[in-house]
C-alpha cells in the first residue's frame, strides 16, 4: 500500500534524513491510516487560510489508497508564501495602535505574531475643553453639549459650524442708564439689565412750551393744522413750510377803490377794496381816449386803415411809416396825353392812366449813353438825344425785366436755354416760352413771346461800357449778374430781322462790343426772347 503524503509532510521526512538539518515536531501520523484521526490538513487549507480565513477540512474516515497515479493539483508553497504576511517595521501597528481588547497580527522585528489593542476609547466631557488622546466614537459636539447652540453664541461668531444668534451680543460697550431708555423699555448694558423711565410727551398746538421727554414722530402740521403755507407770510419758512406769495403784509398798502379795475378785489392794510376803474375800448371812428382800463392790443387791429400804404411817404403815425408811394399829389399837372400808353401815374389826387403811344407824337432817337468826349463836338461832347431814363430798367419780381426807356419787356434770363441755337431754332424757341419756364410767374401764355428785331435788341446796348455794353439796374453803372439780368453773354444774340440783301443771312447784335451785323441763319447763336412793344 502507497500513502500520499502532503507536500509539507514530504519536506519534514526530507529533512529528518539531510544531514545537520534540525526539524521541530513530530513526523509520525497522528494514527492508523485506517484511523479518521490520521487525517490532517491540506496544502490548499493553508492557501485558503492565508486567503480569506477559511476554515479548512480534514477528510472523513480512513485513508483511501487512490485509484490512479497522484498528478499535480492544489496550490505550490511558493503561492503560500505569497499569502503569508512580512514584515513591516514602518507601517506596522503596534498594540497602541489598535483600539483596546481587539486583536490583531504584529508584523514589526520583536513584535511578530497575534496581539490585542490597547488604545483607549474615550468620550468627550460637556465639562472640560480637554480632549485627551485615544479614540473617540462618532458623535455631535451640540449632543456632548446641549448648551452649543446658536442662542448661546454671540452674533458674528462661528463655533464648531453653529452661527450665533443676532440677538446675543456682547453689551459691555454699553453707556445708557435707565434715565437713556424710553419709560418701561428694558436693554441691556454691561451684561446687566435696565428698564428706562424716559417720559413720553406730545405737542400741544395751544404751546410753544416742549417739555423734555419721547416723542413719537409726526409732523408738525399734524400737531397744529394751523401750520400751513396759506397761513405763513411770503417769504417766510416755518418748521421747513414755505409762506404762499399770496400771503403778504398789506400795511403798506394805499390803493383806493378808484384805483383798482372795475370788479377787482385787492387787499390793503388789511381790508378787502373793490375795484371801480372803467373798462374801455378805443374806437376806430374817433380820436378821443376816455379814462379807464384798456386790453393791450395793437392800434392797425383797432383800425385796419393804420398801414403804411395809408401814410404819406416820410410820415409815422402811431410808429407805422408812410409808404414810399404815397404822395401828396395836389401839385400834379399830368395828363393822359402826357403819359406812356398804358403807363399809370397820379396828378391833384386823381389817377391819370397814359395815352401816349410811338407815332402819336414825333419819335426821339435815344442818347447812347457815351459821355467821354473824344474830340471837339463828338457824341460824347454834344450828347445829344432822348434823355437818359433813371432807373433804367424795373426787375419785376416774376422772371421778367422792363426796359422804362423803351417799354419793352425783356426775359430775366438772358441765356435761359443755356445753348446757341440757329435763327430757325430761335424763333421756334422764342415763341414757345410761357410762364412757368426759365423762371416765369408772369401768367404769360406760348405766342406773347418773342425773337427782338434788331432796332429793339440794339436798344439794349449803352455806349459808355464794355463786354457788355449793357447798363445795370439804375442805368448809372455797367451791367453785373444779377442786375437786373442774369446769364448775360458777351457775343452774338439772334434778332428777328431778316438781311435785305441775301434771305439767308439775318441781323444779331454782338453784346461785347455792341456791334450789329449779319450772319448766316445755320449759324448758332444766343437768344433772348422779347415781349411787348407797338
Amino acid at each position: 500500500m502507497r500513502y500520499r503524503c502532503t507536500l509539507l509532510l514530504c519536506l519534514l521526512f526530507a529533512g529528518l534524513f539531510a544531514p545537520g538539518v534540525l526539524v521541530a515536531g513530530s513526523i509520525d501520523s497522528p494514527a492508523a491510516p485506517t484511523d479518521a484521526a490520521s487525517a490532517m490538513f491540506t496544502l490548499d487549507d493553508l492557501y485558503n487560510r492565508l486567503l480569506n480565513g477559511a476554515a479548512g477540512s480534514k477528510r472523513l474516515g480512513a485513508f483511501a489508497e487512490p485509484l490512479l497515479t497522484p498528478a499535480a493539483t492544489g496550490h505550490t508553497v511558493d503561492q503560500i508564501m505569497a499569502l503569508a504576511p512580512a514584515r513591516d517595521d514602518t507601517n506596522g501597528a503596534v498594540v497602541t495602535d489598535v483600539l483596546a481588547g481587539k486583536t490583531f497580527w504584529q508584523l514589526r522585528s520583536g513584535n511578530w505574531g497575534l496581539a490585542t489593542g490597547t488604545l483607549a476609547q474615550r468620550t468627550l466631557d460637556a465639562g472640560s475643553t480637554t480632549v485627551q488622546a485615544g479614540y473617540y466614537a462618532a458623535t455631535t459636539l451640540s449632543t456632548v453639549d446641549t448648551d452649543l447652540a446658536s442662542g448661546n453664541i454671540r452674533a458674528g461668531v462661528n463655533i464648531f459650524g453653529i452661527d450665533g444668534n443676532s440677538n446675543v451680543v456682547n453689551t459691555s460697550t454699553g453707556t445708557a442708564a435707565n434715565s437713556d431708555i424710553l419709560s418701561g423699555k428694558t436693554a441691556w448694558v454691561d451684561g446687566a439689565q435696565r428698564t428706562g423711565n424716559i417720559s413720553t410727551q406730545t405737542l400741544s398746538s395751544t404751546s410753544t412750551d416742549m417739555p423734555a421727554g419721547y416723542y413719537a414722530g409726526t409732523t408738525l402740521s399734524g400737531v397744529a393744522s394751523n401750520l400751513a403755507s396759506g397761513n405763513i407770510k411770503s417769504g417766510v419758512e416755518i418748521f421747513g413750510v414755505t409762506g404762499a406769495s399770496s400771503v403778504v403784509d398789506t400795511s403798506t398798502g394805499d390803493a383806493a377803490a378808484g384805483d383798482i379795475l372795475s370788479g377787482k378785489i385787492a387787499w390793503v392794510d388789511g381790508a378787502a377794496v373793490t375795484g371801480t376803474i372803467a373798462v374801455q375800448t378805443l374806437s376806430a371812428a374817433s380820436t378821443t381816449v376816455n379814462a379807464g382800463y384798456y386790453a393791450a392790443t395793437n392800434l392797425a387791429t383797432v383800425d385796419p386803415d393804420l398801414a403804411s400804404g395809408n401814410i404819406k411817404s416820410g410820415k409815422n403815425i402811431f410808429g407805422v411809416d408812410g409808404s414810399p408811394t404815397v404822395l401828396d399829389t395836389s401839385a400834379g399837372t399830368a395828363q393822359a396825353s402826357y403819359v406812356a400808353g398804358g403807363k399809370v401815374t397820379y396828378a391833384a389826387g386823381t389817377q391819370v392812366v397814359g395815352l401816349r403811344y410811338p407815332g402819336t407824337v414825333p419819335a426821339r432817337v435815344a442818347k447812347t449813353g457815351q459821355t467821354v468826349s473824344y474830340a471837339a463836338r463828338d457824341d460824347g461832347n454834344l450828347g445829344v438825344g432822348a434823355g437818359n431814363v433813371y432807373p433804367r430798367f424795373t426787375d419785376n419780381g416774376n422772371g421778367t425785366t422792363t426796359d422804362n426807356l423803351t417799354g419793352l419787356i425783356w426775359l430775366k434770363n438772358a441765356n435761359c436755354n443755356y445753348n446757341a441755337l440757329t435763327w430757325a431754332q430761335a424763333l421756334t424757341y422764342a415763341n414757345a416760352l410761357a410762364s412757368g419756364s426759365c423762371g416765369l410767374t408772369d401768367g404769360s401764355t406760348a405766342g406773347q413771346w418773342r425773337l427782338p428785331n434788331h432796332e429793339e435788341l440794339a436798344s439794349l446796348t449803352h455806349d459808355a461800357f464794355f463786354s457788355p455794353t449793357l447798363s445795370n439796374t439804375a442805368g448809372t453803372g455797367q451791367w453785373i449778374e444779377g442786375d437786373p439780368f442774369t446769364g448775360v453773354e458777351s457775343n452774338y444774340y439772334w434778332s428777328s430781322t431778316t438781311y435785305a440783301g441775301n434771305m439767308s443771312d439775318a441781323w444779331s447784335v454782338r453784346l461785347d462790343i455792341g456791334i450789329v451785323s449779319k450772319e448766316s441763319k445755320t449759324a448758332p447763336k444766343y437768344v433772348w426772347p422779347v415781349r411787348g412793344g407797338q
